[in-house]
């Protein structure tokens, strides 16, 4: 029970207090919060990418509405440019029945440009509303 109150307190302060500006070189990707009013189930999505030397950080978050949003999964894939085409390195999905759900991974990566890629879903009971976003570019 305490465990849960602490992840509630802590996804309340990310969502309120997290404005972060990434720098890659020649390139940049800056936090956006998308609010999503022609949604029923949603309220707004957050995918960024961070760097962290030769790490890559992948970022992506739903909010749901407060009443009506019964469950939130994301499916986040960290995908590298080649030749202009998006190629998948890695994929991560979780899900919850809470009102915020907050995905975070890291891999390190070599050089070249990447972003990240969510495809969220927000229920409402048997209704279903698809989200998908993109990060900004990085490159490493």
């Amino acid at each position: 029970m305490l465990r849960k109150i602490i992840v509630q307190i802590i996804c309340t302060l990310l969502l309120f207090g997290m404005t972060v500006t990434v720098y890659g070189a020649e390139m940049e990707s800056e936090f956006k919060e998308n609010l999503i009013e022609e949604f029923k189930y949603s309220r707004s999505t957050v995918v960024k990418l961070e760097k962290q030397g030769k790490t890559a950080v992948c970022l992506a978050r739903i909010t749901g509405r407060m009443g009506v949003t019964t469950k939130l999964t994301v499916k986040c894939s960290l995908q590298k440019n080649k030749g202009g085409i998006w190629t998948t390195v890695e994929t991560w999905s979780d899900s919850t029945h809470q009102i915020v759900l907050s995905l975070r991974k890291e891999r390190k990566v070599s050089g070249g440009t990447y972003r990240v890629h969510a495809v969220f879903h927000a229920y409402a009971g048997d209704k279903v509303e698809t989200i998908t976003d993109n990060s900004g570019k990085v490159k490493f």
